[in-house]
């Protein structure tokens, strides 16, 4: 199954929630257990062998990048990520998918946002969970998005 981490904007409405004191940057940066939210899912991903992730980056992009160190993740980057909504995000990552050929897109895909928690245990039963939906003859539509 392809990972489409939808990791492009500011994240306002969060932003708006946090105390004044805190360093916001962008959503994705946020810790959650001491990790930047877009890295600690990622590594959940990595954990239960969901490699195939494609990130969509936007505001801030080359500070996510640098949380990777020098292992940069597969990305393409939303250059109007203040006018364009999850929407545009998706479609530079299906058309990167389709016309680079770098995963199989008949495996299904699961888009996420990159504020989105789970706890180990839950991600691992919900991809499961996903993937025996996607193993279904009758199931023509092969896209699962998550909503918070």
């Amino acid at each position: 199954m392809i990972i489409i981490i939808l990791a492009a904007g500011k994240g306002n409405r969060l932003k708006k929630t946090l105390p004044k004191s805190f360093s916001y940057k962008t959503k994705s940066l946020i810790p959650i257990k001491n990790e930047p939210a877009i890295k600690r899912l990622i590594n959940q991903f990595l954990e239960i062998k969901q490699r195939d992730i494609l990130l969509v980056l936007g505001h801030h992009h080359k500070s996510v990048l640098k949380v990777f160190n020098d292992r940069k993740p597969v990305f393409v980057l939303n250059k109007n990520y203040e006018k364009d909504s999850n929407l545009r995000s998706l479609f530079l990552a299906f058309e990167r998918i389709l016309n680079e050929e770098i995963f199989d897109i008949n495996k299904g895909v699961l888009i996420i946002e990159t504020d989105s928690v789970f706890s180990n245990e839950s991600l691992e039963n919900f991809v499961k969970h996903i993937e025996g939906l996607l193993s279904l003859e009758q199931i023509n539509n092969k896209i699962c998005w998550t909503a918070k």
